[in-house]
């Protein structure tokens, strides 16, 4: 993810998971948690917000739903549990509604994921790789893709890694990488509105 938005130039850009009609962003993506933590700032909320909210309406979403989950436990619980929640995300989501995006948060990420599951939210931001990699594969599996949101170009995998370990031994399953394919296929008519809508994101807000 990292290497193609640097090859192509991109600064703007999320690691999204999709399954079905829900897609999970990542404020951040293949670093250390204490890294992660440092790197939530509010322009790179603001921004993947916006991407976030770019990406659906190049979808044609009839009105998409950004819920952005806490970072800390109760997403901070009034600053009990730290104050990156009240003085980061919650200001970055009232920039947002501000500039008419329907964007809540931050919410517990333990009630936001399965609120996602059931069809209140169709576009998620997680704060952290395992954050949103984990329960979404606990739900989804090997039904899932990886896109990455923000290139020029269509970029759909699999969600899974690159499973080394199995390599040669006959026994991998192809299930991901078919809906990789199936999805690309579905995006790439409409991908040039994505990117249309990825380029317009303010990086200097």
């Amino acid at each position: 993810t990292e290497l193609l938005a640097h090859e192509f130039g991109v600064q703007n850009f999320s690691l999204v998971l999709g399954a079905g009609d829900l897609y999970l962003f990542h404020l951040t993506t293949h670093v250390s948690l204490r890294q992660a933590i440092e790197d939530i700032t509010p322009q790179r909320t603001d921004n993947v917000i916006a991407l976030a909210a770019a990406f659906g309406k190049a979808l044609d979403r009839e009105h998409p739903r950004i819920g952005l989950a806490g970072l800390n436990p109760h997403a901070g619980e009034n600053r009990l549990f730290g104050d990156e929640d009240a003085d980061v995300l919650a200001p970055a989501v009232a920039r947002a509604q501000a500039r008419g995006i329907d964007a809540h948060g931050p919410i517990a990420a333990d009630a936001l994921i399965p609120q996602a599951v059931r069809g209140k939210w169709n576009l998620v931001i997680a704060c952290y790789h395992d954050q949103g990699h984990a329960p979404f594969k606990a739900v989804y599996g090997d039904d899932g893709v990886n896109i990455t949101v923000g290139l020029p170009v269509v970029r759909v995998s699999v969600d899974h890694g690159t499973a080394f370990d199995i390599a040669g031994k006959g026994i991998a399953r192809e299930g991901s990488l078919v809906l990789a394919i199936e999805r690309a296929a579905e995006l790439a008519p409409g991908w040039h509105h994505v990117w249309d809508q990825a380029r317009q994101v303010d990086l200097s807000s």
